[in-house]
C-alpha cells in the first residue's frame, strides 16, 4: 500500500487541540479532532503500518480494525484534497 501524506497545496494550523486546514481550491476550513490531528502529525513520517502501530498500541483495539478507520479517515481527508497517495 503506498503511503499518505499531506497534500503540499493545504493551509494548516495546529492550536494545540485541533488541526485547522483548507486546500485552497476546496475553499472550507475542515477541523481534525479526536484522531485526526495524530493522523496530520504522523502523516509522512512514515508507512500505513507505522500509523496504525501507533493507534494500536495507544487503543490496545486489533489492528485490523485500527487500519480500517484510519484507511477511512484518509479517504474522506483525500475527498477534501487535504492528503494524497503517493
Amino acid at each position: 500500500m503506498r503511503n499518505w501524506r499531506r497534500n503540499p497545496a493545504v493551509v494548516w494550523e495546529d492550536d494545540g487541540e485541533v488541526i485547522w486546514a483548507v486546500h485552497p481550491s476546496y475553499g472550507g476550513v475542515v477541523s481534525l479532532t479526536g484522531p485526526g490531528p495524530l493522523i496530520w502529525e504522523l502523516l509522512g513520517e512514515g508507512s500505513m503500518d507505522n500509523l496504525v502501530a501507533e493507534f494500536t498500541k495507544a487503543s490496545g483495539e486489533q489492528s485490523d480494525i485500527i487500519k480500517r478507520d484510519i484507511l477511512a479517515y484518509l479517504q474522506e481527508l483525500e475527498e477534501l484534497r487535504l492528503v494524497t497517495r503517493g
